[in-house]
């Protein structure tokens, strides 16, 4: 925590915690259209594998900066972003349609 007053430093963790939260679950999302994805290409997942993956992992999460998600521009059209393929380029599109619309921005600077 890098602020003094105690409602400062309460304000910082209710952001991060919401930061949190919301990685978690875009995680969650991506990580259940992968594996439908990958079932539908390989057949069975071996579920005992499953155990070992978590929503919670954050490197590809640049933490520094303001994220805005035009949902109404590229989402809502298309479901979700493409997953990419193992190599690194992007998949095919997802239509799943995404339960909202709108544009959501995340952003937690500092007050003050």
């Amino acid at each position: 925590m890098r602020r003094r007053m105690h409602e400062q430093q309460t304000e910082q963790a209710l952001c991060l915690s919401l930061a949190v939260n919301a990685i978690i679950t875009w995680n969650t999302a991506y990580l259940e259209l992968a594996l439908d994805r990958l079932s539908q290409r390989r057949g069975r997942i071996d579920h005992d594998l499953l155990a070992h993956i978590s929503p919670a992992l954050m490197e590809h999460v640049n933490p520094y900066g303001t994220y805005e998600f035009p949902v109404e521009q590229e989402y809502a059209r298309q479901g979700y972003r493409p997953l990419r393929a193992p190599g690194g380029a992007p998949d095919e599109p997802i239509r799943r349609p995404r339960p909202d619309s709108g544009t959501a921005v995340a952003a937690c600077h500092p007050a003050g």
